[in-house]
């Protein structure tokens, strides 16, 4: 399934992401920098984007940190921004 679905085989979807109307919520762990950097980019290019870095987490989210994640989202679907995590 990773095949046809990974990062590395699906088409760009850049160019469209400033048309996407809705709210979008992009979260990464600190220690991930390459998806860090590619949730900022991707928040940054939807017009209601946010992004929450989850700090002392990495790649795998859910499992690393349920309980940051679980917060962040919450908070995001209740109309917020995300949790702030302090520096």
């Amino acid at each position: 399934c990773l095949e046809k679905w990974g990062s590395g085989c699906l088409e760009p979807l850049w160019d469209g992401l400033g048309d996407y109307p809705g709210r979008a919520l992009f979260v990464s762990g600190a220690l991930d920098l390459k998806y860090t950097g590619i949730a900022r980019r991707m928040a940054a290019a939807v017009p209601h984007g946010d992004c929450v870095v989850v700090p002392a987490a990495g790649h795998r989210l859910p499992s690393e940190c349920p309980r940051g994640l679980a917060r962040v989202v919450s908070d995001w679907l209740a109309g917020g921004a995300g949790v702030a995590f302090p520096p």
